[in-house]
């Protein structure tokens, strides 16, 4: 076994090499540039040509935080937002998705939330009535299935 020397471990330990970056695939890069395109002629008379690299690279990054089907809806919103005067910037369209997830938590929260609730105390319901005349029978579960005065969650 070769000895190492605490300068050559330092060395070997400090050096920093260029971070991983991770990248949308060709496929989604390239939805993301039609994307931006047809976002980008919804504002024709704004000169975005020094900041779209910029703005490219960010929202690539929005989409590998969020995804790109977000990124998308949420420039579609803004290009319908009355008050959208200029090409928008990677920060508002960040602010329009975590604002969707908000409204659609939200949403979960409220109406589908309570319809969930609702069915699981019926699914509860169910198995408990089940499993009392299951235990009552005195029979093997899989007998019990096979029987035809079992409840609702063995029919066929």
């Amino acid at each position: 076994m070769e000895k190492v020397s605490r300068a050559q471990l330092n060395n070997a330990l400090t050096e920093i090499g260029e971070p991983l970056r991770r990248q949308l695939s060709s496929e989604d890069g390239s939805q993301l540039t039609a994307i931006l395109d047809k976002a980008q002629r919804r504002w024709p008379n704004q000169d975005t040509a020094e900041s779209m690299e910029e703005y490219l690279e960010d929202i690539e990054r929005l989409c590998l935080k969020y995804s790109l089907p977000q990124v998308a809806a949420a420039l579609d919103e803004l290009r319908i937002d009355p008050d959208q005067n200029f090409f928008p910037t990677p920060n508002k369209i960040s602010a329009r998705i975590e604002a969707m997830i908000n409204l659609g938590a939200a949403h979960l929260s409220s109406k589908a939330t309570q319809d969930y609730l609702a069915m699981f105390d019926e699914s509860m319901e169910k198995t408990r009535i089940f499993r009392e005349a299951w235990l009552a029978s005195g029979l093997a579960l899989s007998e019990f299935c096979a029987t035809d005065e079992r409840p609702d969650p063995c029919q066929k």
